[in-house]
C-alpha cells in the first residue's frame, strides 16, 4: 500500500509542475503579445492582456510586479493617469 501512495504523491506533483511550468510559458506569450501591441501603439489591447496576466498572478515573485509596471505604463501612454497612478501605488 505505502508503494501504491508514493507512486500516485509522485504523479500529483509531476501534474502540478507540469501545470506551473504552463502557467508561466501561457504569461510569457501574454506578456510578449501585450509588448507588441504595446510598441504599435495599441495601448488598449497591451492593458487587457497585462490585466489577464495579472488577474492569474499570484505576485510570489517580486518580479511578478513588472505586469503591473507595464500595466501603467500602458495606461500612462493611453491617457488613462488615474489608472497609471492606481497601478503605480500597488
Amino acid at each position: 500500500m505505502p508503494k501504491k501512495f508514493s507512486v500516485l504523491f509522485f504523479s500529483l506533483c509531476l501534474s502540478s509542475l507540469a501545470f506551473a511550468q504552463d502557467e508561466q510559458e501561457r504569461w510569457t506569450k501574454w506578456e510578449t503579445d501585450a509588448d507588441t501591441l504595446m510598441n504599435h501603439q495599441d495601448f488598449a489591447g497591451a492593458v487587457a492582456l497585462y490585466s489577464r496576466i495579472i488577474k492569474e498572478c499570484t505576485f510570489k515573485e517580486k518580479s511578478d510586479f513588472r505586469f503591473v509596471y507595464k500595466r501603467a505604463v500602458s495606461y500612462y501612454s493611453g491617457n488613462n493617469f488615474d489608472s497609471a497612478l492606481v497601478d503605480m501605488n500597488r
